[in-house]
């Protein structure tokens, strides 16, 4: 019911304290991380913990290579193997969902899951699954999963119109 009465925010749906990386984490401690947690990718921080970009499942794989194929010196660190804050995808707690829906769908690339920053901090992720799940219970509170999302369409156009009247 709270949910259906306002448009959802990133904030109501995303996973708030997230894995995340520093600066000089070894790339083989980051896998583990990942494999232990079941998860895809994760924000790396620097030392006053401002967001500098996404280690993913894919750099790690990169970096874990280079160290046995390539012989790259050990340790390997996820500063090089992360993809960049300039080159990442990210989204404020205070964004609509849809906002989010159109960041993931919106990409010639696959986006699994995007951090949310506050003032450069991070203070949560949200994935794909995150707005299936929302949609998902949504939508079995509504008969007809169209009506649910031109429900969501609708309550984001007033609010919208609504704040255009401030």
């Amino acid at each position: 019911q709270e949910m259906m009465a306002k448009v959802p925010r990133i904030k109501d749906v995303m996973t708030e304290d997230p894995v995340t990386f520093r600066l000089g984490t070894t790339v083989h401690d980051a896998a583990q991380k990942l494999l232990q947690k079941s998860i895809v990718a994760a924000p790396v921080v620097d030392a006053d913990d401002n967001f500098v970009g996404m280690f993913s499942q894919q750099g790690c794989m990169v970096g874990l290579v280079d160290g046995v194929y390539d012989e790259v010196p050990q340790p390997i660190f996820v500063d090089d193997y992360l993809e960049p804050e300039a080159h990442t995808l990210t989204i404020a707690e205070n964004e609509p969902i849809m906002n989010a829906v159109s960041k993931f769908a919106g990409q010639d690339r696959i986006i699994l899951s995007l951090p949310v920053l506050r003032e450069r901090k991070v203070v949560g992720i949200i994935a794909r699954q995150d707005i299936i799940r929302t949609f998902f219970e949504m939508t079995a509170k509504i008969p007809e999963a169209r009506a649910a999302i031109l429900y969501i369409s609708g309550l984001e156009k007033k609010q919208q119109d609504f704040e255009k009247l401030r």
